[in-house]
């Protein structure tokens, strides 16, 4: 049995993670050679909470509510199941069908039109290699840069402000960034693989020099 006292945020300052038979890595649960583990929430608003994980389960961690919505809406019946606890959503998947995914659109839409901010969970999407966030509000990109397969990605109005995490994504080859709140393109550079940058409406200004056409 492991415990996890309050680890990267996982419930609150009072509360405490029981692991039995499992352990997180990169945000996942990983069982240890079992058909099922549990998680029990000791201490806290959630005190005696105890969620079960079969061995065919995967498990999104998320700390973003309008994330967690439109994943369990896109994966559907590939959901098996979502236990919402203290500000922090588990969601139960196939773990056959995640891998099975090469693209995700999140984008906001008049249908669903709540903004993301914390993309925590994207991760555990290795085979992802197109990504669509417009219309959210992430300003973090630093999860994506684990998804090595990701190649494309589109954040359009974002109000992002600077390069600081997406110049970590050294695999992407298509980035549209535009209609954001950018001033100068210092880190794209760091960008070698990128063929196809889309940077209208935003208040760039430096010059392009540094491009490569």
């Amino acid at each position: 049995i492991s415990s996890v006292q309050n680890s990267n945020s996982m419930l609150n300052a009072n509360a405490e993670v029981i692991l039995d038979n499992c352990q997180i890595i990169d945000n996942k649960i990983k069982m240890n050679n079992k058909n099922k583990t549990t998680i029990t929430v000791k201490g806290g608003v959630a005190d005696g909470t105890v969620i079960n994980v079969y061995n065919s389960e995967i498990v999104i961690i998320m700390d973003d509510k309008a994330l967690a919505d439109r994943l369990q809406r896109i994966l559907g019946s590939f959901a098996k199941e979502r236990r919402d606890v203290d500000n922090r959503y588990y969601l139960f998947a196939d773990n056959n069908y995640i891998e099975s995914i090469y693209s995700l659109d999140l984008s906001t839409s008049q249908e669903d039109p709540a903004e993301i901010t914390n993309i925590t969970g994207l991760e555990i999407f290795k085979n992802l290699r197109a990504l669509n966030l417009n219309g959210n509000k992430v300003s973090n990109f630093d999860k994506l840069s684990i998804l090595k397969n990701l190649n494309t990605l589109e954040v359009r109005y974002n109000g992002i402000r600077n390069w600081s995490s997406i110049k970590n994504l050294t695999n992407l080859v298509q980035l549209d960034i535009s209609n954001n709140s950018l001033t100068n393109t210092n880190g794209v550079e760091d960008l070698t693989k990128l063929n196809v940058l889309l940077l209208a409406n935003n208040n760039i200004q430096n010059n392009l020099d540094g491009i490569k056409e």
